[in-house]
C-alpha cells in the first residue's frame, strides 16, 4: 500500500511539473509499472564535477550577479578621459533621468542654448514665465533656444514639475 501512495505521489508531482513547463502529463500509471530512482546531481553533466585546476585564480562565472563592488580596478578609456576633460559643452544642458545638468546656466544674448534629452523619459523644457516652451522632447532629442533679451529665466518640465533649472542671459 505504501509503495502505491509513493508511485501515485510521483506522479502527482511529475505532472504538477510537466503542466507548469506546459508540458502534457503522461497518461495515470497502471499497476503494472515499476517506479525509478530519481537522481538529483548538482552537476550541468553526468559524471560528477570537473577536476580542479592547479593553475591560476578561478575564472568568474559571468552569469553571476554580485551585491557588491568588486576590488578590481582598471584603467579608463580615452573615451571616458575626453569626456572627462571636455565636460558638457558650452550653452548646452543635458536632460539625465530626471534633472538637467547643469542644472544653472549662464549665457548671453543671441548665443543658442541647447538642451538634449539623454534620459529615458520624456521632458519638457518650459520657462515659468512662458517666454518659452519645448513641448515634448522625446529621447535622444533636442531643443534650442535663443534668447533676445538678459534676465534669469527659471524653467522646469511640466512632466516632472520637480525637475527645475535657471537660465542666466547677460
Amino acid at each position: 500500500m505504501l509503495r502505491r501512495t509513493r508511485q501515485l505521489l510521483l506522479f502527482v508531482v511529475a505532472g504538477v511539473a510537466l503542466a507548469a513547463c506546459g508540458a502534457t502529463a503522461p497518461a495515470a500509471p497502471t499497476p503494472t509499472l515499476t517506479p525509478r530512482p530519481i537522481i538529483i546531481s548538482s552537476s550541468p553533466t553526468p559524471g560528477g564535477n570537473a577536476p580542479p585546476r592547479d593553475t591560476g585564480p578561478a575564472v568568474p562565472n559571468s552569469t553571476i550577479l554580485t551585491p557588491f563592488a568588486t576590488s578590481t580596478q582598471s584603467a579608463p578609456t580615452a573615451t571616458a578621459l575626453l569626456t572627462v576633460v571636455a565636460g558638457t559643452p558650452p550653452n548646452q544642458i543635458k536632460i539625465v533621468d530626471f534633472s538637467f545638468d547643469p542644472p544653472n546656466l549662464t549665457g548671453t544674448i543671441s548665443t543658442t542654448i541647447t538642451w538634449t534629452n539623454a534620459g529615458p523619459s520624456n521632458h519638457t523644457v518650459t520657462a515659468n514665465d512662458g517666454s518659452f516652451d519645448s513641448g515634448t522632447i522625446l529621447t535622444n532629442a533636442k531643443y534650442t533656444f535663443t534668447p533676445t533679451k538678459a534676465g534669469t529665466y527659471a524653467y522646469h518640465c511640466s512632466i516632472h514639475p520637480t525637475m527645475t533649472g535657471t537660465l542666466v542671459i547677460r
